[in-house]
């Protein structure tokens, strides 16, 4: 591999990141997007391999940014020469282990800097990548009225981010890296308590380019606080917000909940486990109708 200017840096000088998909896979994923913790997420691109180790370049992109590669506005020439520095990443299978190192954008080899035309394109994106390419955000007001108090301000946010990241997690079951963080998930599942680690949780599953962002705050009642998110989503809790608010609706869902619970309790289904593994059975008709009979 290429000998770089770079310099040696602690993996905890990167920053959180988590595999999120793959968005060009070849024989191997070349292509990665990586969810980040703060206000990020990142590009791993393969760069060149050894007989022992793979280099990465992890490169952290804005959300903007990030939408501009998705929906061809920017190639990834475009995204390297704009960022001050990139993260290089020698990966040796054998071990597992990982450096990390720093390397400022100046010093990045002609040899590993994509082409003019590094776009992209449908032809070369995984079915992920092309899912994310027709997700798009917009503007959302999350409406605010009668007597607000300080803690209001706090709470309100919280409990529909709370509600947002749950419906994200049952929307996208079918990219691996939420199905594996849902399962671990409701496999500690206990009730009670851990619904709410079960919401905090799912939290960590959203990209940045798909967390709500404020776009501006209106405090005043009636006000409202405006949010860049996905509208199919927002949609589906306002649904869900406005279906429990009946009194009826909420007993029977209550009953519901309590039904299920204690059978799956009973019969030692999947996600109620005392040693909270998870395990996988078939559910037949006769219990579907038991479980929600109310």
């Amino acid at each position: 591999m290429i000998r770089l200017d770079a310099r040696r840096i602690n993996a905890s000088t990167v920053g959180d990141y988590s595999w999120y998909s793959d968005l060009v896979y070849f024989d191997g994923p070349l292509i990665c997007l990586f969810r980040g913790s703060g206000y990020k997420d990142a590009l791993y691109v393969w760069l060149d391999n050894s007989e022992r180790a793979n280099r990465w370049c992890l490169i952290p992109v804005s959300r903007s940014t990030l939408d501009s590669y998705l929906n061809q506005r920017m190639s990834l020439r475009e995204i390297i020469q704009s960022s001050e520095y990139t993260y290089i990443c020698n990966h040796y299978a054998e071990t597992g282990r990982k450096n990390y190192s720093i390397l400022h954008v100046d010093s990045f080899p002609d040899e590993y800097m994509p082409d003019e035309d590094s776009y992209l394109y449908e032809e070369i994106c995984t079915d992920d990548a092309l899912l994310l390419k027709q997700e798009r955000t917009s503007s959302y007001m999350l409406g605010l009225d009668n007597q607000l108090f300080i803690n209001d301000l706090s709470v309100i946010p919280k409990v529909f981010e709370q509600l947002y990241s749950f419906h994200y997690g049952l929307a996208h079951l079918g990219r691996l890296s939420i199905r594996n963080t849902m399962l671990r998930l409701m496999g500690n599942w206990t009730g009670g308590i851990s619904a709410v680690n079960i919401f905090s949780g799912l939290k960590s599953v959203i990209p940045v380019l798909h967390r709500p962002e404020i776009s501006s705050l209106q405090y005043n009642s009636p006000g409202h606080i405006e949010l860049n998110l996905l509208p199919d989503l927002a949609q589906s809790v306002q649904d869900a917000s406005v279906r429990v608010e009946n009194e009826l609706i909420y007993d029977r869902l209550e009953k519901m909940y309590k039904n299920t619970y204690t059978y799956f309790r009973e019969h030692g289904l999947s996600g109620f486990d005392e040693d909270g593994g998870i395990e996988i059975r078939n559910i037949d008709n006769d219990t579907t109708e038991i479980c929600v009979s109310v």
